[in-house]
């Protein structure tokens, strides 16, 4: 006769009969799989940004362009990505944020990184800043196809999931002198440890992550869903507090990015969270999503043609709201559902969606930004992976995406605001 033994959970586990080997998991596909993904992917999308720069001022034959003379040289072709925020990126890289508050709501981590390649690679600081978005676009398809991997087990879906992230049309962002490659290459790194537990390198790239953008914060949220998770805090209906490791700590590393940049505006401005009040002047304003969205249905009723410049925006916004929070539903329910395991990945990516949702711009377009904030919400892009695994629904995708895609493309280089 044998003793019952005590389980973790206080249930009663009988030894009577010796259990069963459980049978190994297939081996997921290695690093080298994703960087070969990762890499034939930025190498498709840094060919197609070149080949749409080269042509971009076709259409502006017998027009002058708002970006003014078509380029020379080289140079003078890569000076035509230095709009909107770029620039405001390049002067902070060459000189700080010196007593200018309105810099301050730019991160520090993209400029000063931009700064410092900018020490090594010859001419103007575009070039610097267009190099880092590069190489922080390939971490972030190789990051990205590693967690695809990790959530949907298969090479195809996962190849697909990086490869619909680029194409999307405001996926040249990625490659642009914005701070959008860096975060989501240090955003999917942290997600992608949280998956495999380890805690300190996640939290590590989380804290990178916040001094990029603020809503690096949010990365904190999915941290301790998918801790909870995995330690079984929640195991038998009941908090079970033995299981807390000290590596729960790397949760304090969240925040450090956010909290080193308000102790250097706490310095140089004698105001810690200037960051935050400065959005002031950008016509921010605090509001429920709803009361958001109601703002962007009036102002496409109110157009007086739905060509109107600033009705397309709105359009294109209120779409975007719309497609992705279906796709973050789908994430959790339906037949392309990601699986509860994966909760804390849809949690962060709605609460990065949830941001510009709340803190509308009060002018003609208040989600103007909002397709280009929608790269960072990943699982979507997963859950359009496996929608993918239909031919007719790819091609759709594919050949709508990346013709939106050129059009954004152009009205970029040409000095007029996409997102």
């Amino acid at each position: 006769m044998t003793t019952p033994l005590t389980t973790v959970d206080g249930t009663a586990e009988d030894q009577s009969l010796p259990a069963a080997a459980p049978a190994p998991a297939a081996p997921l596909p290695g690093w080298r799989d994703s960087l070969r993904a990762g890499l034939w992917t930025w190498l498709a999308g840094l060919v197609g940004m070149c080949v749409m720069t080269y042509m971009s001022y076709l259409p502006f034959i017998r027009v002058e362009s708002p970006s003014g003379a078509r380029p020379a040289n080289l140079l003078e072709a890569l000076a035509k990505w230095s709009q909107w925020d770029t620039l405001w990126y390049i002067r902070i890289a060459d000189s700080g944020y010196g007593t200018n508050e309105m810099s301050t709501a730019f991160f520090p981590l993209y400029p000063a990184t931009v700064r410092v390649v900018g020490w090594v690679l010859p001419g103007p600081t575009i070039v610097a800043a267009l190099a880092v978005s590069a190489v922080c676009a390939f971490g972030a398809l190789v990051l990205m196809h590693r967690l695809a991997v990790e959530v949907l087990g298969d090479l195809g879906d996962a190849g697909r999931s990086i490869f619909y992230l680029l194409a999307f049309p405001t996926g040249f962002f990625l490659f642009a002198g914005y701070n959008e490659s860096m975060f989501i290459m240090l955003a999917a790194g942290s997600l992608y440890f949280m998956r495999r537990g380890r805690w300190w390198a996640a939290g590590a790239l989380a804290a990178l992550s916040s001094g990029t953008r603020l809503v690096g914060v949010m990365l904190g949220v999915a941290f301790v869903i998918e801790y909870v998770r995995q330690r079984g805090l929640l195991a038998g209906g009941r908090p079970q507090w033995r299981r807390i490791r000290p590596d729960v700590l790397a949760a304090g590393l969240v925040p450090g990015g956010v909290l080193a940049y308000a102790a250097y505006c706490w310095y140089h401005f004698d105001e810690p969270m200037i960051f935050s009040r400065v959005q002031e002047n950008w016509r921010r304003e605090t509001q429920p999503p709803w009361v958001t969205l109601s703002w962007v249905v009036e102002k496409i009723a109110d157009s007086k043609s739905i060509f109107d410049h600033l009705a397309v925006h709105n359009v294109i916004a209120l779409s975007s709201v719309l497609a992705f929070g279906a796709l973050l539903v789908l994430a959790l329910v339906g037949p392309w559902r990601l699986g509860r395991e994966n909760l804390y990945l849809t949690v962060f990516a709605a609460l990065c969606l949830l941001v510009p949702l709340t803190g509308p711009i009060a002018r003609g377009t208040p989600l103007t930004s909002f397709v280009r904030y929608a790269l960072e919400a990943l699982p979507a892009f997963m859950v359009l992976a496996k929608m993918g695994r239909s031919e007719g629904f790819g091609r759709v995708y594919l050949v709508s995406a990346i013709g939106a895609q050129s059009i954004m493309l152009l009205t970029f280089l040409h000095n007029t605001f996409i997102a």
